[in-house]
């Protein structure tokens, strides 16, 4: 990853905060009480983290840049790459997050098998990403100021359902615990994947 600063470090559109609600309305079901959420990405405030902490034991996030490292009794946010090992130890997590994260990583193979190395036995990552399809509306959307031309530039890839279960596959999670699903009118893929 090249870029320096995380989602929503700066000002971004007003769209972007529709978006973003939309991914993690996706994501907060597959959340339990009480569970250790490690968000992957997790924006510079750490958006995900602070919206289910009453709910969770636990909430690491990881990005490029965090407004403060503690937020709160259960959330602590680290300043650094996740295209990098993690400095996390194996088997710790119940759930690790990626929402619109996985599209801007240059080795999106390492991450998802640093994702799966934190997970516990049983463990669930669950991923946001624009399916491949969404890409030319993303570029006009991104064009008239409707969403962050910054995000769009970055993204290094698109995923459909087969590219996306490919790379799950590869990085050690098993073809029978992999689930994905279009959402947001088919303009993203909600994937899980069981460790």
């Amino acid at each position: 990853m090249f870029r320096k600063k995380s989602f929503f470090e700066e000002q971004e559109p007003f769209f972007e905060k529709i978006l973003q609600s939309l991914r993690l309305y996706q994501v907060l079901s597959e959340i339990e009480k009480g569970s250790s959420l490690l968000d992957l990405g997790s924006g510079f405030k750490g958006s995900l983290l602070v919206r289910v902490s009453p709910k969770i034991k636990e909430g690491v996030g990881v990005d490029l840049s965090v407004v403060r490292k503690i937020l709160g009794k259960n959330i602590t946010l680290f300043k650094a790459s996740i295209d990098k090992k993690l400095k996390l130890s194996s088997n710790r997590f119940d759930i690790v997050t990626m929402t619109a994260v996985i599209e801007h990583v240059d080795n999106p193979d390492f991450v998802i098998k640093e994702a799966r190395r934190v997970l516990k036995r049983n463990g669930k990552l669950v991923i946001t990403t624009p399916e491949k399809k969404s890409k030319p509306v993303l570029d006009f959307l991104a064009k008239i100021h409707l969403i962050s031309q910054r995000e769009i530039r970055d993204h290094k890839r698109y995923f459909d359902k087969n590219s996306l279960s490919t790379i799950l596959i590869r990085s050690g999670f098993k073809p029978n615990k992999i689930f994905i699903k279009k959402f947001e009118a088919g303009m993203n893929l909600f994937a899980k994947a069981i460790k």
